[in-house]
This record gives structure tokens, sequence and C-alpha cells, in this order.
């Protein structure tokens, strides 16, 4: 399942990240590591960006794909 597809309240463990280096390492510098739980908290209403609970923290996540 793709993080994108998570709902809202439900968690789940990252199995894999399948993304540029670069950007790998930015977000494994913000607590989104294999292994580690995440919970889709809520989004923004125009969907973007949308709010995660990972490592005890939140962070926002923007999807730049069109």
């Amino acid at each position: 399942m793709k993080l994108t597809q998570l709902p809202s309240g439900l968690s789940a463990v990252i199995t894999r990240i399948d993304l540029p280096p670069a950007l790998a390492d930015r977000l494994e510098a913000l607590g989104l590591r294999v292994g580690e739980d995440i919970e889709f908290v809520r989004s923004a209403p125009l969907q973007d960006p949308a709010e995660y609970s990972v490592g005890g923290s939140l962070i926002r996540v923007f999807n730049t794909c069109n």
C-alpha cells in the first residue's frame, strides 16, 4: 500500500521507501524509516499537505505528483 492510500486513523509499518536517494534521506531525517509505525492523521482542505504521526512526531508531506 502506498502512503497516500493509508486511511485516516489507521496505522501501518513502513516496509520500503522507493524514492531517489536524496529524497529518501530527507524523509529518513524526519523519522520515516523502514520498520517504523506511521499513522495518517489528516489532510489539508485541498488534500495537500497530508499530516502523519511517526516516531512520536507529526510531519506534513506534500504530494507533488500530478
